[in-house]
């Protein structure tokens, strides 16, 4: 046998084996981007408050509470949405644009979800779900934090 033959058929073997190799890896690609597809679908993506927010605690495990337009309200009464601080006026103008009082007013709606600071003034989280139910934009939920988290 001469040299080159030994060498084409050792290229052949090697080559088929390196082949056989990547079968296996393939379909170990195929899963991680198959996770990582259904982590990017099921996660939710949520603008943190430009301020520091700690909800009020319930005596009992409250329910859960249906996603709806995130509404941060903070210690000192500011308001925030998707991160920017706004107005009572502003809050209700921006949510109204979204089509929340339309979705709303045909039960297809979240409504709002309060994410309030304890230390905020009760009256002025009162006044401002007043205001949004009052435009239309309810139901309103303020989100609560279950007792010793």
């Amino acid at each position: 046998m001469s040299a080159a033959h030994r060498s084409q058929g050792l290229a052949a073997r090697v080559g088929n084996r390196s082949k056989a190799a990547d079968d296996g890896v393939l379909p170990l690609i195929n899963v991680v981007f198959l996770v990582l597809i259904f982590l990017m679908i099921a996660a939710t993506v949520t603008t943190p408050a430009p301020f520091r927010v700690e909800p009020p605690t319930a005596a009992a495990e409250p329910e859960w509470q249906a996603a709806g337009q995130r509404v941060a309200v903070g210690a000192d009464g500011d308001i925030a949405l998707a991160g920017a601080r706004v107005t009572p006026a502003q809050l209700i103008r921006q949510l109204d644009r979204e089509g929340q009082a339309a979705e709303a007013a045909a039960g297809q709606g979240a409504g709002v979800l309060l994410h309030a600071d304890a230390r905020a003034e009760a009256g002025a989280i009162i006044r401002l779900v007043r205001q949004l139910e009052q435009a239309g934009l309810g139901p309103v939920r303020v989100q609560l934090q279950p007792a010793g988290h």
